[in-house]
């Protein structure tokens, strides 16, 4: 959890994200989304950094295994973060689950992304939704645009295309632009070289569009975010400076393994199914419709 956090600059320098933070920020929310099982209550500073803490009722056992909550007013169950950005990919939505039985806020899309050439085939993905229990919903399989962030825990910048052929790794040595979900076989050999989590995490390989320098204005920890193109689209990468191993220059090649995370720009309308498609939706998990979300910004946001 550390680590992605550290990617838009929640965590740093040896530092690690305090359970009594997160209480602070929940109980001061700049916004709050409420949907049926709970709430969001949403930090986001003047860069673009935003912090979903996932807030339930009383009995729900709390974040970092802390004691099952003894009758106070609400729970913190879990914590997504996000990184505004100014991108979006057309996927086609497929399925809906759930990421984490203790917390009912915490989902994704099952979804493919289309093919980018004649004779690709389209790419599954899983994309851990933000806001997910307060995501409109439509019939499954439906069109949709969404923003997807990878929160980087490890990249690598290249100067040149042909700085990456010579320098990256055999076993991490894929095509440029390629996006490689790390729970198919075709990531398993990538997969092998990484640790962590496989979750909602892809190595993303692509070109650098736009890099911005961030600083996290409530840490002040400075992070790269970065808008990169690959076959399936315009991926936003966020990486801490520790993670982040040489400078990514507009131009350049970057790898890096990110968690996968998607905000809902739109719903485009229905779709007919790839033919490959065995996923089925979460039934602990079921749509909340738009009418149960209802959000609150306050003044003490930044």
């Amino acid at each position: 959890m550390d680590r992605s956090l550290g990617a838009i600059g929640f965590v740093g320098g040896g530092r690690r994200l305090r359970a009594d933070f997160l209480q602070l920020l929940a109980g001061s929310p700049a916004e709050t989304v409420t949907c049926e099982n709970g709430e969001y209550r949403v930090w986001r500073s003047s860069g673009g950094a935003r912090l979903y803490v996932h807030v339930t009722g009383p009995g729900v056992r709390a974040q970092d295994g802390a004691r099952e909550n003894g009758g106070d007013a609400f729970a913190i169950t879990g914590v997504t973060p996000f990184q505004d950005f100014d991108a979006a990919i057309d996927v086609t939505v497929t399925g809906i689950i759930g990421l984490d039985r203790a917390d009912p806020l915490a989902g994704a899309y099952v979804c493919y992304l289309p093919p980018r050439r004649a004779g690709d085939r389209e790419l599954q993905i899983v994309l851990e939704m933000v806001p997910f229990a307060a995501t409109p919903r439509a019939d499954l399989p439906f069109h949709a645009s969404v923003e997807v962030l990878g929160l980087a825990t490890e990249a690598t910048v290249y100067p040149s295309l042909s700085a990456y052929f010579v320098r990256v790794a055999s076993a991490r040595l894929v095509a440029p632009g390629s996006v490689v979900p790390l729970l198919t076989s075709a990531g398993a050999e990538v997969a092998s070289t990484m640790a962590d989590d496989l979750r909602c995490t892809a190595v993303v390989t692509g070109t650098v569009l736009d890099s911005r320098r961030l600083v996290n204005s409530i840490t002040d920890i400075p992070y790269w975010r970065l808008l990169v193109a690959t076959e399936r689209g315009t991926f936003a990468l966020a990486a801490a400076e520790t993670d982040m191993h040489g400078t990514p220059a507009v131009g350049a090649i970057v790898q890096a393994k990110a968690r996968l995370v998607g905000r809902l720009r739109a719903i485009a309308g229905p779709a007919a199914a790839p033919a490959s498609e065995e996923a089925e939706p979460d039934e602990d998990h079921p749509a909340v419709q738009p009418r149960q979300t209802r959000v609150r910004r306050t003044a003490s946001g930044r």
